[in-house]
């Protein structure tokens, strides 16, 4: 008897439960017949500049035209130019340049704004809705590919570098480029930003047109100056010391010389008598924001070669996948009345945050979710938009960037190992900050450039040192570029912890709605139990959903009926400001700011084709 036969005939009571009264077969496909639709994207020009401004946002506007039936899908579509860029002025764009690029974009029906988008929450929900995958899919779309705005801070080149400083034309002819390389540092490509409006979540959930026989659709986009897009480098600080062009050795009686600075790099006091010593320096360098006085940061200088105060054509559009429906379904559209659960974005600012900090927020309507993020409040000075993080850059680790034209002369220690040599601080800088305690170099023989698997060990602090205690190495070496790290131990490890902040908690009119919990809580457990992925962190979330990314409602708080709701934060106690002018006239160095994100439930009405929401604040 085969066995599969005896499985069938061990039946009992117990399969009345999954078995009994059987309501669908494996072994049986079903299908359903559908209505007959076409779908087309069409891409809708915008009026306005077709320039994006050096330091002030533009405004881009359309009527969404009645191409067909109903619209879905939503992409704003823009043109990135080719970047030429050197090693002496490293370029990158921010990182996610697309959703950064977007301030906002307002979709209007008859006038009414029903709902606002901005970049940042839309880098939020790409992060938390889908799939690594998925996530990789739209960094290809929105220019969120590592070569955009990583490149220039590691060492390695553009995807178009070429060490060469000729090229050949198409005749063959050897041409002597400019930008020495034989090809854009970062290639032009097309940009599409998703515009994930309400009506772009599902199919079933798309706007009809046929409905809106009396009302416009419009939509408004705001995008950010030129300026806040793209990061330089510039020279952060230079330290000078001394070193020698002949060999010698360490240890030879050579009388010592003591270093102290006296008003410029070449006046020093102190007894020299060695002929053959001379100043050496190195500088750091780090990414900066455009400074808008100066020509030489200026977009057109990286785009056409030299500045002309013009940015570049960025054709923008709307690109929209229209649907076309069959006469019936068509009637059917235009004849009935529509209400349809849509989602609003509500966003709440607070700035300029330290230590335990309790934030109101006025709230209506049922909300299904609360999301907010923090940052440093010194970003904009990087033009570090996406960055989250307790960290200047949004890397995982504080970067600068080192870099040194000196060639010198060298012997080995007597253990033919690398030796370490501290620098002196210069007149602008009297004192090294204490955090960076530690550098790690790629360098090689005669300037070549070396596996990183074989550091140089760098000391710093502020001791004026004898030319003997400086310890060099053989022959001529180059250090080429290097990113160094700051020292993390138990005197400043909280200072420099991933999160901006500790934990909080929820209020409802006086009264503890979510108890104390700790930051992991809002950043991970929220996000595990209640969406595709864990994102970045300083991205917190709290859920009043069972199912929060689907449309299905599955639970909500009606805001409309509390009257005081409290969300307290214990933010980090950042460094203090030591009166250093870079920092300003303030206490902190840097302090934090939060935007809440309060997504919520409404309703839009379309009757007699006019539309408008049923719910207003």
């Amino acid at each position: 008897m085969p066995g599969g036969l005896i499985q069938l005939s061990a039946y009992g009571s117990e399969n009345q439960y999954i078995n009994g009264n059987p309501q669908i077969t494996f072994f049986k496909s079903v299908y359903k017949r559908y209505t007959n639709f076409s779908l087309e994207n069409i891409e809708v020009p915008l009026s306005g500049p077709d320039e994006l401004a050096w330091d002030m946002p533009i405004k881009l506007k359309t009527k969404i035209p009645r191409n067909a039936d109903l619209i879905s899908n939503m992409y704003l579509r823009l043109d990135l130019p080719p970047i030429f860029s050197t090693e002496e002025m490293n370029f990158a764009w921010s990182k996610d340049l697309g959703f950064v690029l977007i301030d906002y974009v307002d979709l209007y029906i008859g006038g009414q704004k029903i709902q606002r988008l901005t970049g940042n929450f839309a880098n939020i929900q790409f992060q938390l809705e889908h799939s690594q995958e998925k996530q990789h899919a739209i960094k290809r779309l929105i220019g969120g590919d590592s070569f955009l705005s990583y490149d220039a801070v590691y060492p390695g080149g553009y995807p178009g570098f070429n060490s060469t400083n000729e090229y050949q034309d198409s005749s063959g002819k050897t041409i002597k480029n400019k930008f020495f390389q034989t090809a854009p540092a970062i290639f032009k490509r097309a940009l599409f930003i998703p515009l994930d409006f309400w009506f772009t979540k599902d199919p079933g959930l798309s706007l009809p047109l046929i409905a809106l026989q009396y009302h416009d659709i419009e939509i408004e986009i705001q995008l950010r100056s030129v300026r806040e897009l793209y990061t330089v480098l510039e020279v952060d600080k230079t330290y000078y010391y001394y070193g020698s062009n002949k060999h010698y050795n360490s240890g030879s009686g050579m009388e010592s010389i003591v270093h102290r600075r006296n008003g410029n790099p070449n006046g020093w006091n102190g007894i020299m008598p060695i002929k053959d010593v001379d100043i050496r320096s190195f500088t750091t360098y780090r990414r900066v924001k455009p400074d808008v006085m100066k020509k030489s940061h200026h977009i057109s200088n990286f785009v056409r070669g030299s500045y002309d105060s013009k940015t570049w054509s960025l054709n923008p559009v709307l690109d929209i996948k229209y649907v076309f429906l069959d006469e019936c379904e068509r009637k059917k559209f235009a004849q009935t009345s529509h209400q349809y659960l849509i989602q609003q974005v509500n966003k709440i600012s607070f700035d300029g945050n330290v230590g335990n900090t309790n934030h109101l927020l006025e709230l209506y309507h049922p909300v299904k979710e609360i999301i907010f993020e923090t940052h440093r409040d010194d970003n904009i000075e990087r033009n570090e938009w996406s960055n989250t993080s307790n960290y200047q850059y949004n890397t995982g680790y504080d970067i600068y960037e080192y870099q040194t034209s000196y060639w010198f002369d060298a012997i080995e220690n007597e253990n033919k190992s690398i030796g370490r040599f501290n620098p002196l601080s210069d007149e602008n800088t009297p004192t090294i900050d204490d955090r960076f305690q530690e550098f790690i170099f790629r360098y090689g023989p005669h300037g070549e450039s070396c596996d990183p698997s074989c550091p140089l060990g760098f000391n710093i602090n502020s001791e004026l040192l004898t030319l003997e205690q400086i310890m060099h190495f053989k022959d001529i070496w180059k250090f080429e570029k290097a990113a160094y790290i700051p020292k993390i131990d138990s005197l400043n490890y909280e200072q420099y912890h991933t999160h901006c902040i500790n934990g909080g908690f929820i209020k409802f009119n006086g009264n503890y709605r979510q108890q104390e919990r700790v930051v992991e809580y809002w950043d991970s457990v929220q996000a595990y139990q209640y969406h595709t992925s864990i994102p970045n962190e300083g991205i917190y979330s709290y859920s009043f959903s069972l199912f929060p990314e689907k449309f299905q409602p599955s639970g909500a708080c009606n805001m409309s009926r509390l009257k005081n709701v409290e969300f307290n934060i214990e933010y980090k106690i950042p460094p203090l400001n030591n009166s250093e002018i870079r920092y300003g006239n303030r206490k902190y160095k840097w302090m934090y700011n939060t935007d809440f994100f309060v997504v919520n439930y409404n309703i839009l009405n379309l009757t007699g084709g006019m539309g408008g929401l049923v719910f207003g604040n």
